[in-house]
């Protein structure tokens, strides 16, 4: 599988194909980091040497631990009776 196809794939499921947009015109601000982000990190985790599956579940992967840290953050923000975070 191509980077391109890869990121078709997510481009469909994020939607309004503003993903492969991303993937395309990485330098221009299209207004939607988050989709940005969803490109460059499939992107830097491609490896054109595995197979279409270990690639789908690579990406899926590396996009699972960013969702955790941002989940982790969110949760911290929400919480403000941790004294650390203040």
């Amino acid at each position: 599988m191509t980077l391109t196809k890869l990121i078709e794939i997510a481009d469909k499921a994020y939607g309004e194909g503003i993903v492969m947009a991303c993937h395309r015109h990485p330098n221009d601000d299209l207004g939607d980091t988050m989709a940005k982000f969803v490109a460059t990190e499939i992107a830097d985790a491609f490896d054109p040497e595995a197979t279409d599956w270990e690639q789908r579940k690579e990406a899926a992967r590396v996009l699972r631990i960013a969702f955790r840290q941002i989940d982790c953050v969110c949760y911290t923000l929400e919480h403000p009776e941790f004294p650390e975070f203040q």
